[in-house]
């Protein structure tokens, strides 16, 4: 289930337009805040390294648990773990004007009833292909990141900022088996056409794989016929503009012609530098938040511009990364999540359950069910499978081992009990986290944010500075007779913000910090949001902030200068002269 869109500035631009048509209101529903909503956002992302065990430590408690049992059940220590602190309070995330109004989440119809929205106008089958709008409950399942730090579903936080890109042997081995493990209709291979995507866009070679499995399958994509197969004389790997409902290869068809998609290598990297612009450089950069939409630092950049309505989508693109990661042995590269936090999470959110009461437990495995035996043994009968995350009731823990196991009774929902083994049991969450966000870990030589040889320089009556330059490093070289930030002095040890006024024996001087598109003196979120804004027409800068907002140095403010931002506070690139 598809809901396709490329900018926030477009989804705010008719956010408040009123169709009659059902499935375009999907994608133009207006949402009224709420009383919990916040004015603005100070999203942060905890650095991860060894000062702050890869990240582990700067979560909250319920999440540490569960992070250092993956890690030691695993053995994955080159992963790291960034903590995103959203500031967006549970309440105002999972109410009915956000992630939880109608149609914008919808289920396969053979799930179980109550993962369906029971409203009378919303309990139908969605678009005609077999979805229901889903349920208020199982849409918070999903959002909530701790039921996802499985080995195999945490891979819907990996970082997919093409950082550490793929060779091309390795995106061959990654196709192997599907319709692009040769070559194209032109005779080019389908690995160096999703090579060079990847550098055009920015985004890893393997989430654009998957993105395509996702929408056409792995098998020749002319059998059946599909938007990849070329008999119209264009090409749509990515399902762009195929909107939910009869018609939708058609409207995808259409969409290609009119974007000139008339060849593969055409399609396939256009096409991706089409979903990285409006997602990854969005900052938008996990297979979560292309579905769910909690970046930003405003209400109007926030809920509406996902990729997918389909819940189950960003779990089922994880274990297919988590599959070709496993198959081509680099599941213990160096790898990056970007997990969020939100405030006032509820103790344990798991699948639609009528158990209640204390020993409660939850099925914790990366397989996605487990049996129930009629013994303490694998010898015996199977009573039906288990779903990960199903919640049980313990009856009697302990009550043998074997094969392997340590065995224990428990009991479903529908009363039926059985015996499980402790391996793949885990108690329900009873420790109610408080949100406060940690300070960035102390820097280690592998940290990139960490100024070294802290440089400026002076070019005709501006000072360009990075982004730790102080007060103090000016006066190394020149005799600063005063420095005022808005009319207040700025002592030595003071970062120097964008719009700084410092009189020296040479001359009257104007501040330029890169990165401080906003003035504020630290370069943040508030920053690559104030770029993204400028882009789009919403917000205007100063002389002095359109030359911090060039973080990379290129002469324009684009996209390319918020993800330069963006990845300086994650600790993974340099603003510098």
């Amino acid at each position: 289930m598809k809901f396709k869109s490329f900018s926030k500035n477009i989804i705010k631009k008719i956010s408040y337009i009123i169709i009659s048509i059902t499935i375009l209101f999907v994608n133009t529903i207006a949402f009224i805040p709420n009383k919990v909503q916040a004015a603005s956002y100070n999203q942060v992302i905890i650095n991860a390294n060894s000062n702050n065990n890869n990240g582990i430590d700067a979560f909250p408690e319920s999440y540490r648990v569960m992070l250092n049992k993956l890690v030691a059940d695993t053995g994955h220590t080159n992963w790291k773990f960034k903590a995103f602190y959203t500031d967006i309070d549970w309440k105002e995330l999972t109410s009915t004007s956000n992630e939880n109004a109608c149609y914008r989440n919808t289920v396969y119809k053979g799930n179980d009833s109550r993962w369906y929205c029971s409203a009378n106008h919303t309990r139908k089958e969605y678009g005609g292909d077999g979805y229901f709008c889903a349920s208020g409950k199982i849409v918070n399942y999903y959002l909530d990141p701790r039921n996802s730090l499985s080995e195999a579903t945490i891979f819907q936080f990996l970082d997919l900022s093409n950082n550490s890109p793929a060779s091309i042997s390795d995106i061959q081995s990654a196709l192997s088996g599907s319709f692009m493990q040769g070559n194209c209709s032109t005779g080019e291979s389908y690995a160096q056409i999703i090579y060079d995507a990847a550098n055009a866009s920015g985004e890893n070679a393997l989430s654009i794989i998957i993105k395509i499995f996702q929408e056409i399958g792995k098998n020749s994509p002319g059998n059946p016929p599909s938007m990849a197969s070329g008999k119209s004389g264009y090409y749509n790997f990515f399902n762009y503009g195929a909107t939910d409902g009869t018609g939708a290869v058609t409207r995808g068809i259409d969409y290609a012609r009119n974007a000139g998609w008339n060849t593969e290598r055409t399609a396939i990297v256009e096409g991706a530098k089409l979903i990285s612009s409006s997602y990854i450089k969005s900052g938008q950069n996990t297979k979560y938040t292309f579905k769910f939409d909690v970046v930003g630092t405003e209400i109007s950049q926030l809920y509406s511009h996902q990729y997918m309505t389909n819940i189950q989508d960003p779990t089922s693109q994880s274990k297919m990364l988590f599959d070709k990661y496993t198959n081509n042995g680099w599941l213990d590269n160096e790898l990056t999540f970007v997990i969020p936090v939100y405030k006032n999470m509820p103790t344990y959110i798991k699948k639609p359950t009528n158990l209640s009461g204390s020993n409660l437990y939850f099925v914790s495995s990366s397989y996605s069910s487990v049996a129930l035996r009629s013994g303490a043994g694998t010898n015996y009968g199977s009573l039906g499978s288990l779903a990960k995350d199903t919640v049980v009731q313990m009856v009697q823990p302990n009550v043998g081992s074997a094969n392997g196991y340590t065995w224990s009774k428990i009991k479903t929902e529908d009363g039926t009990e059985g015996y499980f083994a402790n391996e793949y049991l885990t108690p329900v969450n009873t420790i109610q986290d408080t949100y406060v966000v940690p300070s960035q870990p102390a820097e280690t030589g592998e940290n990139l944010n960490k100024e070294v040889g802290v440089d400026y320089k002076v070019e005709g009556n501006k000072i360009i500075t990075e982004p730790g330059t102080t007060l103090k490093d000016i006066k190394n070289k020149y005799t600063v007779v005063s420095a005022k930030k808005d009319g207040n002095d700025i002592k030595d040890t003071d970062l120097l913000g964008t719009g700084t006024v410092i009189t020296t024996n040479n001359g009257t001087y104007t501040v330029t910090k890169l990165g401080d598109a906003n003035s504020s003196g630290v370069v943040d979120s508030f920053d690559y949001i104030r770029i993204m804004n400028y882009i789009m027409g919403n917000k205007q800068l100063s002389e002095y902030e359109k030359i911090a907002a060039d973080a990379n140095k290129d002469g324009i403010v684009d996209s390319f200068d918020y993800i330069r931002i963006m990845n300086y506070i994650m600790g993974s690139k340099k603003i510098e002269i």
